[in-house]
């Protein structure tokens, strides 16, 4: 038996039961832990890369800001655990079980899915999934908390969403311009709505301090009211 200390690079723990050990900040790569019990280990900012994780027990482990590039976790016991922050690039998941693991800020590069079991697992913000590979986690039970509020899917969402409808609104002519009239719309303005009837009984959306109107009925002339 192996007594595991920093720097423990390259030896076999295999089979052993190192559960509930501290081994935060160490350097464990390359390490052989086939069939070994971590659960409820401290491996955070531990360095797991290239390690060899087959049937490892890490039920409930804190693997936060963890590296475990290009880790072998085939059918690994995730339960529960703490992924956040982590590094997976290049990790093989193959059949490993994720139910209920946090995984938040993860680096998932070429991370291997195959199998994998991730009922009420969540994913938060995760670098390197691909849409196949998110909706195929989706159906497996995975759960998405990615925001919208960050920079990068509000540009996404204007880009893709917004901008496409308003387009398709502009060109169905929902947005209308009166005749004769010059029609400024100014986005995020906070001018008070007041809703009136036109000459054909439709309610009319007036912006008291601008010529802009929103008619339901298309086909009638809007009357300007002072």
């Amino acid at each position: 038996m192996n007594l595991i200390t920093n720097n423990s690079s390259n030896n076999d723990f295999s089979q052993q039961d190192l559960s509930y050990h501290d081994l935060s900040n160490y350097n464990l790569s390359h390490n052989l832990f086939i069939e070994t019990k971590l659960n409820g280990c401290n491996l955070s900012y531990s360095n797991l890369n290239g390690a060899n994780l087959k049937n490892t027990q890490l039920c409930g482990a804190d693997l936060t800001g963890a590296s475990l590039c290009g880790a072998k976790l085939h059918h690994a016991k995730l339960n529960g655990a703490n992924l956040c922050q982590a590094n997976l690039a290049g990790a093989n998941l193959t059949g490993s079980d994720l139910r209920y693991a946090t995984l938040k800020k993860v680096k998932l590069n070429d991370t291997i899915f195959n199998d994998v079991k991730v009922e009420n697992a969540v994913f938060d913000s995760c670098d390197g999934l691909t849409e196949d590979i998110k909706r195929t986690l989706k159906k497996r039970g995975a759960i998405f908390k990615d925001s919208i509020s960050q920079s990068g899917n509000i540009r996404w969402y204007i880009q893709y969403v917004a901008v496409p409808i308003l387009v398709a609104l502009i060109g169905a002519g929902i947005f209308l311009k009166p005749q004769n009239e010059t029609c400024s719309v100014s986005w995020g303005q906070k001018s008070i709505l007041k809703y009136l009837p036109d000459a054909g009984h439709n309610m009319v959306k007036l912006h008291t301090n601008e010529d802009v109107y929103l008619v339901a009925n298309l086909n009638k002339p809007v009357p300007k009211y002072n």
